[in-house]
This record gives structure tokens, C-alpha cells and sequence, in this order.
């Protein structure tokens, strides 16, 4: 089966066998209760804050932001998720999240599942510099156009980021209002 999602939060996709296909204009932020329920997500998540959030320079706190192009779950021996995967890691200072470091790993994840655990299996990432485009090309295949028109949509990608940001600070108690980029104003957070 097939999920596309065209204008997602910090990703709104089915792990099991019952994909859902959304409108563009779909509000698709996910509540607390679906991150926590989502475990396909939820190996995805902790991917990026171990494997790749480590390439980056350290700090206090790594959280991933991310955009689903499109899920493939009807193999559950190999699950596909494709999508725009950020990951930043931040230090605190006082109610304020400074970014330290972080960069962006659009691609595809497979997963399988093994009765309710999910496991990332292979992650295939497009190439940077001249590679981008042939690689973006063999990984995201039909799913080009939406990856480009999702990645190249930097309103939806700072509303993900936010999100994703608050949900983090809530989920972990964190008394933080603000983040703030490195020469850049600080940008509330919405309360979630």
C-alpha cells in the first residue's frame, strides 16, 4: 500500500497496513499521543538523533524535524518511508534552544517489522554537490516532484521545525519558549 503526503507535519504516515492519502491542505501536525504511538516513526526518530545527529558537533539536545513524501508498508519485511529528514542539536540557555549544529538528509528509510517492534534496516541518502540530482532521482523515483515541491517549501519546513521543537520541550518537561539560530532572531514556540 501507499501513503502520499504532500504537506505533512513532522511527519503524519501510517506504519501499519492501513495508509491513509491526504489532501495537501491537511492540518497533519501530530498530537503527542500519535508520536507516542508510532513506532515506525518513533526507530525513524531515534535514527536520526543516534546515527546521524553524531556527525554533527555536540550539544545538549538533538531533535529531528522531517516531512513524509510518501510510505510504502505493505512489505512489512521491508517498509519504505520517504521523506526531507532535518536533525539539529541545541544547548540550552535559560528558556532559549541555541542551535549548535544540524543539517538536512532528504532520502528513504526501510524498516521491518518483527511482531510490534519496527527497526531502521538501511537508510539511502541523496548525494551531496553533483550527485544530488541523479541520486534524488533513483531514490525518490515517482516521488520526485513531491520531494522537491516539500523541500523547497521553506514555510513548511520552519512550521515542522517549530513543532517538532514544542512537542520536544513538552514531551520533556523543558522550559523552553524560544529557539534561535546562530545570527538569527529567536522564534517562539507555539504552545502545543
Amino acid at each position: 500500500m501507499v501513503c502520499l503526503c504532500v504537506a505533512v507535519g513532522f511527519a503524519m504516515t501510517s506504519c501499519d497496513n492501513n495508509p491513509t492519502t491526504l489532501p495537501a491542505d491537511a492540518d497533519t501536525t501530530r498530537t503527542s499521543a500519535e508520536q507516542e504511538q508510532n513506532p515506525c516513526l518513533t526507530a525513524i526518530e531515534n535514527y536520526l538523533t543516534t546515527n546521524t545527529a553524531s556527525s554533527y558537533a555536540p550539544a545538549e539536545i538533538s531533535i529531528p524535524c522531517y516531512t513524509v513524501v510518501a510510505t510504502q508498508d505493505g512489505d512489512t519485511a521491508d517498509i519504505r518511508v520517504w521523506g526531507d529528514w532535518w536533525v539539529f542539536n541545541y544547548n540550552v540557555a535559560a528558556d532559549t534552544l541555541k542551535t549548535v549544529s544540524g543539517g538536512n538528509h532528504p532520502g528513504v528509510f526501510h524498516i521491518k517489522k518483527t511482531g510490534t517492534e519496527y527497526t531502521v534496516t538501511a537508510f539511502e541518502q541523496v548525494e551531496d554537490g553533483a550527485g544530488f540530482m541523479p541520486s534524488a532521482k533513483r531514490i525518490f523515483g515517482n516521488y520526485l516532484d513531491l520531494y522537491q515541491t516539500t523541500a523547497s517549501n521553506n514555510t513548511l519546513r520552519d512550521s515542522v521545525r517549530t513543532a517538532a521543537i514544542a512537542h520536544y520541550a513538552k514531551k520533556n518537561r523543558l522550559k523552553i519558549s524560544l529557539y534561535q539560530d546562530f545570527g538569527r532572531p529567536a522564534v517562539a514556540l507555539p504552545k502545543e
